[in-house]
């Protein structure tokens, strides 16, 4: 459990820096170049929270955690007007 924490806090150093080279309003082969950072960031939080999740053994908690992503778009919908 301590490793999945680790790198947790590895992913997210990972999209700090990727918006760090994005902050600045680069040329496009580095705007591209800090995308790919931040997605690599964002991937290692989502695999290894998952692991942290799953590691507690009980299957109930990890759909909750997926059950999160369906019910974060719902409330956009709801307020759009088109």
């Amino acid at each position: 459990m301590g490793k999945s924490r680790l790198n947790i806090a590895e992913g997210a150093i990972l999209q700090m820096l990727g918006y760090c080279f994005l902050a600045p309003a680069p040329p496009f082969p580095v705007l591209l170049l800090g995308q790919v950072v931040v997605g690599v960031g964002e991937a290692f939080q989502n695999i290894h929270a998952n692991a942290f999740v799953a590691a507690f053994g009980s299957g109930t908690k990890l759909g909750l955690l997926h059950g999160i992503y369906g019910k974060s778009p719902h409330p956009a919908s709801v307020t759009t007007d088109e």
